[in-house]
């Protein structure tokens, strides 16, 4: 199930667009209508859904994901499911662009963006392993560039 504009999930996200989409799902922009917060809502695929063991490591991921709690990933707000049963998470949402997208629009990285990137990706992994979580998919579109207070790339 697609979600179209102005659509209503569990009487409180409404859909504004469609943001990106993988193999295994969608991530849409919403708001919380409750809050007039700005959200992005991630949703499971059908064809995802179905496959063994997708559905419920989806839902551990935002379980995990919400009881982290880290400056460098991703906040999980909520989580629930479509009437389809396909699961969702709702997530803080983000502005700026994926390292694959900036790294071709840049052509190239400094020693000292690159170096800055790395160690914050690192220091990441390194906090949920330590909380018993594997990142199964770690390369450049899975990791997400904001621009920090002062203005540099986070």
């Amino acid at each position: 199930m697609k979600l179209q504009p102005g659509q209503l999930i569990e009487n409180k996200y409404r859909i504004a667009r469609q943001n990106g989409e993988g193999g295994l799902g969608a991530v849409y922009e919403a708001t919380n209508t409750l809050i007039g917060r700005r959200v992005a809502t991630k949703v499971l695929h059908t064809a995802a859904a179905e496959k063994p063991g997708v559905k419920r490591r989806f839902e551990r991921e935002a379980h995990a994901a919400a009881q982290f709690g880290s400056a460098h990933i991703v906040d999980v707000l909520d989580r629930g499911r479509l009437p389809t049963e396909q699961p969702f998470m709702v997530m803080e949402f983000l502005e700026g662009e994926d390292l694959e997208q900036h790294i071709k629009s840049q052509q190239r990285l400094s020693l000292i963006q690159a170096s800055r990137i790395v160690l914050q990706v690192l220091e990441e992994l390194a906090h949920a392993h330590d909380a018993s979580i594997v990142h199964r998919d770690i390369k450049p579109p899975n990791i997400f560039l904001t621009r920090s207070k002062t203005g540099g790339l986070d």
